[in-house]
């Protein structure tokens, strides 16, 4: 909405003149009345940048000047004013703009015509907010507000505050709200939104059948002290941040230990850390809390990103300067929309579009993240806390009676496991050292059929021999010099200005020609270290030597590809998982060992953080990093230094921090965490209560959870918003409340069904007439096939499992390289956010499930339905084999009978007894079909695949 100056009727019935002779007050009222018309409707298109028809109305001496139309302001004569002769001619602002007011032009020609008097110069048009862009008077930079509750009609439907809010908003639209979902669909709600588990048929059994008064509430405290809470809402914040374990780009290095961040965040959002440090701890946990591994582990939030390694590392200068350029862009994105729902990024070229970003705020925010680097290569050591620290002799009590129970448990049945996975490894072993000496064998064959090159039997290089003199050669020996000298000044040429353009027409095709003479005649190596002895003297080579070295590269691949893979199986331990133990284990025993799983290596994750060791996070640069304001963006033109600091729209006291462009790290990185965290920003608390609801209602309350500047979306409720934000900073700033208070709330509680007296009139359900149905995430939809199958893992925390075979990096820092593979066994049946997330190695189902990318931001999922999902759900190989795991159970668990069988299948997939007509269909189903064919319909049913 355009905010406008209704305060100029005051004026113009008082008739009130700018005089000359009363300076203060005529630039008190030019900036109180003037400005904000001139920065509203004049200076989007007139300013000192963008000086449309060469005016440029910020300034008092440029106004004066006018542009290419002559005088555009002349003061004390309307009639020679060009400004105001378009203005009231409705020419000015043009048609696309909302047209100016009838109080704005009173304004305009009251100005002009006592004489034009001037204020602040110049007019600061990023303070007021127009038809075309926010100022520092947007609604999100504002202050919090704690606003009243509204009065509604219906006082016996809230629950708690929220439904105020929300009931208002239906009763003004002429809507009510829907009625309370019966319990079974509120108890697989909860587990779903709470945890990302489907509940067992005994957890729903037992909340239907509980009639106390607090049945729910106790059920949602159970919920959010569950260790799987954590597992759940860091997969959503994963997403934000943008969290992945190997480096992208070309190289796509892996990360080895960067899954200690991932685990950080759990164990956090498990402990209910308050927000405010969860956000300084992710920007400067190495700073605040030196000593401190688990701080040290959050920092990995600011390396959690892409990093350009051929580009930063590897590149020229030039290439270095534009990839670090790329990436602190990518940070300041990142913090920018993370933390404050703005798009900081946008101001890198010029000044911000939409908001009030001038371009110098981009480079200020950008110089307090730019002495800091990935730890490539030489992984971050953290110290432990020593293991006399009271910290870790209580983990290590309360580990103690757990781990006794657990070897009571699995008795010889660990050892026995181990043996086996000791024989299976060695047997892996044996296959790749077998594959590597076939490799050899192959190259050697190859190179008996064409003697190119010689090979080292051990290692598989390529050694290429010194060639034989010959007449040739003799006869050009002495032109080398001269040829060599040719060379190198048509090089020069082609990369010194000014020549570079003529160089590229002329001289470079008959540099290529002279080139191409030279390899064909033997005086240009050939190969890796010298000339091939039997390339004859020709300037193409045949297709048949062309495909000979095709043959040799590709089997020089294929050994180094060998050769990482035995390396990679040597170096690996023998082990066993939680999930093989448990499914060898004699049913009656399998619950209480799923717990004790869940509790013991849940303090296991905890202790690892404390014990240190090698961590994926932030390492300090030494030296000064000195940033500068760079012209559109132009790494080549730099101008004026900047030194750190904030964004000045937003309300917190300063954003001015104090320091010199030449700051340590330490200085920055703990300056822009307080900025971001202060008590007095109002962005950080209404951005994460609306992450928080969006993730709930699968909306938010302002649509864009990342944008909340002029491109986003307007609240659709904003004194509720306000509202929740208030609540959460009072209260200490804990997402559990937050949670609790949401799915507590009336509207929470309601029916998903559809009405379509209500959908006639809000479609989108942006009210709230009803709790939306909400397709799972991919990784939910993975989880809960397990889960219903008897296959999940407990196991809370530690490094991921691969599912996608890889070639590490070499010592040479060629690239890595994975191909997917079939996974289907008790290490892959971990939850999904146990995945190793390596970008570029999608998983084809989770990414056909709409799965985020881990190489961009992701605040909002897609939900799409595409033919794709439905073949990927009933052909996925691990699919199939868990419904098949899933009919074993039926048959373990409900015993021969079809109809119990049937009965069992249902609560277990769906939460409820199955309807007559389904216990007749599934019976003739099963007459022409199998069990397990049953079983992969119902994991394929929308019933499975959303949360009601």
């Amino acid at each position: 909405m355009v905010f406008r100056c209704l305060a100029a009727t005051a004026w113009l019935l008082c008739g009130a003149p700018l005089l000359a002779d009363d300076a203060p007050a005529a630039a008190d009222e030019f900036d109180a009345r003037v400005a904000p018309v001139l920065a509203r409707r004049c200076l989007e298109c007139h300013n000192g940048s963008q000086r449309e028809g060469g005016l440029d109305l910020t300034r008092r001496a440029t106004a004066l000047a006018g542009g290419d139309s002559g005088a555009a302001l002349v003061p004390g004569k309307l009639d020679e004013s060009y400004l105001w002769q378009r203005v009231s001619a409705g020419e000015m602002p043009p048609e696309d703009r909302e047209p100016v007011s009838a109080e704005e032009r009173a304004i305009l020609e009251q100005w002009i015509a006592a004489g034009a008097a001037w204020g602040s110069d110049p007019i600061d048009r990023f303070r007021y907010t127009s038809d075309k862009r926010a100022g520092r008077d947007w609604w999100a930079f504002q202050p919090i507000r704690r606003p009243e509750l509204p009065a509604v009609k219906d006082a016996a439907w809230p629950r708690n505050e929220i439904d105020h809010f929300i009931l208002a908003r239906l009763e003004a639209a002429g809507l009510s709200p829907s009625p309370e979902a019966d319990r079974r669909t509120l108890v697989r709600r909860l587990h779903f939104d709470l945890v990302g588990l489907p509940p067992t048929p005994e957890e729903v059994a037992a909340f239907v059948a509980d009639e106390s008064p607090d049945a729910y509430e106790k059920l949602v405290d159970r919920l959010l002290e569950s260790p799987h809470y954590g597992e759940r809402w860091a997969r959503h914040w994963l997403d934000v941040v943008r969290f992945g374990e190997s480096q992208g780009f070309q190289r796509n290095w892996l990360r080895p230990d960067a899954w200690k961040y991932r685990d950080w965040v759990i164990l956090a959002l498990n402990q209910d850390m308050p927000y405010d440090e969860f956000v300084r701890r992710q920007i400067a946990g190495d700073i605040l809390f030196p000593n401190d591994p688990p701080a040290i582990a959050a920092t990995g939030y600011l390396v959690a990103g892409p990093y350009d390694l051929q580009g930063q590392d590897m590149g020229g200068p030039r290439m270095m300067r534009q990839s670090r350029a790329e990436e602190l862009a990518d940070n300041v994105a990142t913090l920018g929309q993370t933390f404050l729902g703005l798009t900081i990024q946008c101001a890198r070229c010029h000044d911000h579009k939409f908001d009030p970003i001038p371009q110098r705020e981009y480079y200020q925010v950008a110089s307090t993240l730019a002495m800091f680097r990935h730890n490539l290569g030489k992984p971050r050591r953290v110290e432990g806390l020593p293991e006399e620290s009271s910290s870790r002799k209580e983990l290590r009590e309360r580990m103690a009676p757990l781990r006794q129970r657990l070897a009571a448990i699995e008795g010889e049945l660990r050892d026995e496991l181990l043996a086996r996975a000791a024989a299976e490894l060695a047997g892996e072993v044996d296959e790749a050292r077998a594959k590597l000496t076939r490799c050899h064998e192959e190259l050697q064959v190859l190179h008996a059929q064409a003697p190119r090159r010689f090979i080292d039997v051990e290692t598989g290089a390529v050694v290429v021999p010194p060639a034989p003199p010959s007449p040739l050669r003799k006869l050009l020996k002495a032109q080398f010099a001269g040829a060599a000298l040719l060379v190198f000044a048509a090089v020069a040429l082609v990369v010194v200005r000014p020549w570079r353009a003529l160089v590229a027409r002329s001289i470079k095709p008959g540099l290529a020609a002279v080139l191409g003479v030279l390899l064909a005649a033997g005086l240009v190596a050939h190969g890796t270290t010298a000339t091939d002895p039997n390339v004859a003297v020709q300037a193409a080579r045949t297709r048949e030597e062309v495909e000979k070295d095709q043959a040799y590269e590709r089997k020089e691949t294929e050994i180094r590809y060998a050769q990482a893979a035995l390396a990679e199986l040597e170096s690996r331990r023998p082990g066993v998982d939680y999930a093989e133990i448990l499914a060898a284990l004699p049913p009656d025993q399998r619950e209480e060992y799923r717990d004790l799983v869940r509790r013991t290596s849940a303090l296991e994750m905890q202790d690892r953080l404390l014990s240190g060791g090698d961590v994926y996070a932030v390492v300090p640069e030494e030296a000064p990093v000195i940033l500068h304001v760079l012209e559109r963006g132009d790494v080549d033109r730099p101008q004026e230094t900047v030194a750190p600091a904030g964004i000045e729209a937003v309300s917190v006291e300063s954003a001015d921090f104090g320091l010199s462009p030449d700051a340590p790290d330490a200085d920055r990185r703990r300056r822009i965490a307080e900025w971001i965290a202060d008590p007095a920003n109002p962005l950080p608390p209404r951005v994460i209560v609306n992450r928080v609801w969006h993730y709930h209602f699968g909306r938010g309350i302002v649509a864009t959870p990342s944008d909340f500047g002029f491109s986003g979306a307007r609240p659709s409720h904003p004194e509720l918003l306000d509202w929740l934000a208030a609540e959460f900073r009072a209260g200490g700033q804990r997402l559990k409340d937050l949670h609790r208070a949401i799915v507590c709330s009336a509207s929470y509680r309601q029916s998903s069904a559809m009405r379509p007296d209500a959908a006639g009139r809000d479609g989108d359900n942006v009210l709230l007439w009803r709790k939306p149905p909400l397709r799972h995430d991919a990784e939910v939809v993975r989880d809960a096939v397990l889960s219903v199958a008897g296959l999940l893992s407990p196991q809370v925390g530690g490094p991921g499992y691969k599912d996608f075979e890889w070639q590490p990096h070499p010592p040479s820092g060629e690239d890595a390289a994975y191909w997917p593979i079939d996974v289907f066994g008790p290490r892959y049946f971990r939850r999904t956010i146990y995945r190793t997330w390596v970008r570029g190695a999608d998983n084809a189902l989770l990414s056909t499930l709409d799965c985020a990318d881990p190489t961009v931001s992701t605040p909002r999922r897609p939900a799409t339905t595409t033919p794709l999902q439905a073949l990927a759900l009933f052909n996925d190989s691990s699919l199939v084999a868990a419904a098949r795991a899933f009919a074993e159970r039926l048959e373990r668990e409900a015993g021969p009978g079809r109809e119990e069988q049937v009965v069992r299948a249902w609560r277990l997939a769906f939460g409820r007894d199955p309807a007559p007509e389904e216990l007749e269909e599934a019976a003739a189903f099963l007459e022409e079909n199998s069990l397990h064919q049953l079983c992969l319909v119902l994991l394929n049913a929308n019933e499975f695949a959303y949360a009601h």
